[in-house]
C-alpha cells in the first residue's frame, strides 16, 4: 500500500513539475481563453453560454461513470441477489437521469433553438 502511494505522488509531482503546465488555466472553448485582455466575460449570457454545455457534459460524464460503477457493482456481487439488484438499479438510473438531462436539451431545442444557443437578443 505504502509503495502504491509513493507511485501516485511522484506521477503526480513529475507532472506538476512539467515544463508547459498551467494548473489555473481557463478551459478550452471558453471565451477567456483567447486573451483576457480583449475578451471577457461580461454578463449573464455570456456566462451561460460557457456554463450550459458544461453542465451538459459533466451531467453525461457522471451518468457513464455511475453505469460503469454498477456494472463494476453487478460483476463483483457473485451470487449475492441484493447486490445485484442494487448494481441493475444503479445503473437504469444513472441512464434515466441521461435520457432526462438529453431530452431536456431536445425539448428546449425543438420550441425554439435560441433557447439552448443562449440567444436573448430580441429581433425587431
Amino acid at each position: 500500500m505504502l509503495k502504491k502511494t509513493k507511485k501516485i505522488l511522484w506521477a503526480t509531482k513529475s507532472f506538476l513539475l512539467t515544463p508547459g503546465v498551467t494548473l489555473l488555466e481557463p478551459l478550452p472553448g471558453s471565451l477567456s481563453s483567447a486573451s483576457p485582455a480583449t475578451e471577457r466575460v461580461t454578463g449573464l449570457t455570456e456566462y451561460l453560454k460557457i456554463l450550459f454545455p458544461m453542465a451538459l457534459g459533466l451531467a453525461a460524464t457522471l451518468a457513464v461513470l455511475m453505469i460503469a460503477f454498477g456494472g463494476i457493482e453487478y460483476i463483483w456481487s457473485s451470487g449475492s441477489a441484493g447486490k445485484k439488484e442494487q448494481g441493475r438499479k444503479r445503473i437504469s438510473e444513472a441512464i434515466l437521469g441521461l435520457l432526462l438531462t438529453l431530452a431536456a436539451y431536445l425539448i428546449l431545442r425543438t420550441i425554439n433553438p435560441d433557447l439552448v444557443s443562449l440567444n436573448f437578443k430580441i429581433k425587431p
